[in-house]
């Protein structure tokens, strides 16, 4: 989640086209088209620029309810019922065509494989979800930050973090002094 402010203007977002199963959003005030995963501008006048991102965490309806049991949602509105998306809409989209593919069957990723991806301290990584699911922990390492995912079973979903170390530890991160750490997220399952 990202925020809509970006050089003082407050932008207004829309649905401007699915990249990869990923949405490209426009915006009223420039026309700059954004990109969901990255919250970066890619094209029109603010080319480069970076929303804010907003701490955030995705979870089933029922494990929000359990969590928040005063909360409220939105409620879909009858007069409006056929400019709502068909419930099917994920089942259709994961046979449309994509614009860019990343597939590489012989790395075990198809079409449209689901990935857990996480980026901290200046690198970045993506794992497969369903191999977390199956490994229940991946270990993983970009120069000097570690990345770990794992599956918690009981909750039904997935958490990271990040690790770096310092430089003067870069070959020996057992011996480090000191080192910092990002947020866990935690993705559901399903």
């Amino acid at each position: 989640m990202w925020t809509r402010e970006s050089g003082g203007l407050v932008l207004t977002f829309h649905l401007a086209g699915i990249n990869n199963q990923n949405f490209l959003m426009r915006d009223d005030q420039t026309g700059s088209y954004w990109q969901q995963i990255t919250g970066e501008a890619v094209s029109g006048p603010l080319r480069g620029r970076r929303l804010t991102l907003v701490a955030s965490d995705e979870l089933s309806f029922g494990l929000w309810a359990a969590e928040e049991p005063g909360g409220t949602v939105l409620k879909s509105v009858p007069k409006y019922a056929s400019d709502y998306e068909k419930k099917d809409w994920e089942v259709r989209m994961k046979k449309a065509r994509t614009v860019l593919s990343f597939a590489d069957p012989a790395r075990g990723l198809e079409p449209r494989t689901l990935l857990l991806g996480v980026q901290a301290f200046g690198a970045s990584r993506a794992f497969p979800y369903d191999a977390v699911i199956q490994e229940k922990l991946v270990l993983d390492r970009v120069e000097r930050t570690r990345f770990c995912w794992w599956w918690v079973p009981m909750e039904n979903r997935c958490a990271s973090i990040a690790t770096a170390y310092p430089a003067s530890a870069a070959t020996r991160p057992s011996t480090a002094p000191s080192m910092t750490s990002s947020l866990i997220r935690m993705i559901p399952r399903g």
